[in-house]
């Protein structure tokens, strides 16, 4: 009987935490609505509109000169940090990479006055012993929307080359290419004299997110760029990224599919996802949809800079790196099945089924019927 009791309460236990990390628990749940409901009294509306996306009174310049006289102590996250917080932040998440993240992240940083910084995770894999988990990312997502970097975040950006983890007009004119012109006071006045801060990250699991929404000093809003996992894989196999194995990397897609319609459920205008095919086949529809989530207001036009990338970006161009940003965007879209690998192909649509059922895409099951453009990418029903 004691053993049976035993098992029983394991299987109970196990059951219990599984639903917890997987979704979020009914007491979770209302923890978030009431931790919301009773900030959101104090909470300004955001105003995305581009007549507003101005650089705060004095200028970068004076801010950037005082800079030089002292420096910000990283682990100092008190509440008076955060009280001073007013800058609105924005998290791309992508579930894996070769995602589009980088054409998305460099629309959302076409916004006037804007601070861009790319996969600071890589930071926390690649440089640190510390990896890339739940707490690690909170923390360090939460630092760089304070605008707080530490001394070997900036020995790191000086070892990769400082365009390829920040973009900001302002750190390039001041610097002008050197890349050791970088300092942790300096990126962080620049930092906090922007309009509007954006973290794109490819590593972190969506349901890491949830303590940095609940936060209101963050001002954060996320947007989860998904796509066909076939395209994203194969792509990876080109460059042999991390993250092409289809048996680790879809159970945390399919968490962070299952994860998307809690949050939204809890933060309605926190969180969208925006899907790359869209992107690709309806560049304008989509930044349109995109950039009303960012406003607030459905009635708001795109802006001028938004509208210019979209123009520049979606056209052909004559030859392009794997990470360059422009492209023919739905020539692009389906341009996978006809590089991919039988191999590949049959071990993402057995791994992945679920991912490309909540897509409403075409299990093709075999490398011909994939090659076979006569065939839709969409199930019928999603056409």
């Amino acid at each position: 009987m004691d053993r049976r009791f035993k098992i029983c309460s394991f299987f109970i236990t196990a059951s219990l935490l599984y639903f917890i990390l997987s979704v979020l628990d009914d007491h979770i749940h209302n923890e978030i609505i009431k931790n919301v409901h009773q900030t959101s009294e104090h909470k300004s509306s955001l105003n995305w509109q581009q007549k507003n996306l101005e650089s705060p009174p004095g200028g970068a310049s004076s801010e950037i000169s005082e800079a030089s006289s002292s420096s910000r102590d990283i682990n100092n996250m008190n509440e008076k940090t955060y009280a001073n917080l007013r800058t609105p932040n924005i998290l791309l998440l992508s579930s894996l990479g070769r995602s589009g993240s980088s054409f998305l992240g460099e629309l959302l940083a076409q916004q006037k006055n804007a601070f861009y910084l790319f996969e600071p995770e890589l930071y926390l894999h690649r440089w640190t012993n510390e990896g890339v988990n739940t707490n690690n990312s909170i923390n360090i997502i939460r630092k760089m929307f304070a605008c707080q970097f530490e001394s070997d975040f900036i020995h790191w950006l000086h070892s990769r080359g400082f365009n390829l983890c920040v973009k900001s007009e302002k750190i390039k004119s001041i610097c002008k290419g050197d890349k050791f012109c970088i300092s942790s006071p300096l990126l962080a006045k620049v930092c906090q004299s922007e309009s509007v801060n954006i973290i794109k990250v490819i590593k972190m699991r969506l349901s890491w997110t949830t303590e940095l929404l609940m936060d209101p000093n963050l001002n954060l809003k996320v947007i989860h760029l998904i796509r066909d996992p076939r395209a994203s894989i194969n792509s990876m196999s080109k460059t042999q990224m991390p993250g092409m194995d289809p048996q680790l990397s879809c159970p945390s897609l399919i968490g962070d599919l299952q994860t998307f319609p809690v949050l939204q459920k809890i933060f309605p205008n926190k969180v969208t996802s925006v899907k790359y095919e869209d992107l690709a086949l309806y560049p304008w529809e989509t930044a349109q949809k995109l950039w009303s989530f960012l406003a607030e207001d459905d009635k708001s036009s795109l802006p001028v800079p938004w509208s210019t990338y979209l123009q520049e970006h979606t056209k052909p161009p004559p030859k392009s790196s794997y990470y360059s940003t422009k492209r023919n965007s739905s020539a692009e879209m389906e341009a996978w099945r006809d590089e991919i690998s039988e191999k590949i192909l049959l071990d993402v649509e057995n791994y992945c089924g679920h991912v490309l059922q909540h897509l409403g895409h075409t299990t093709f099951g075999s490398i011909e019927n994939c090659r076979n453009k006569s065939l839709s990418l969409y199930v019928k029903s999603q056409q």
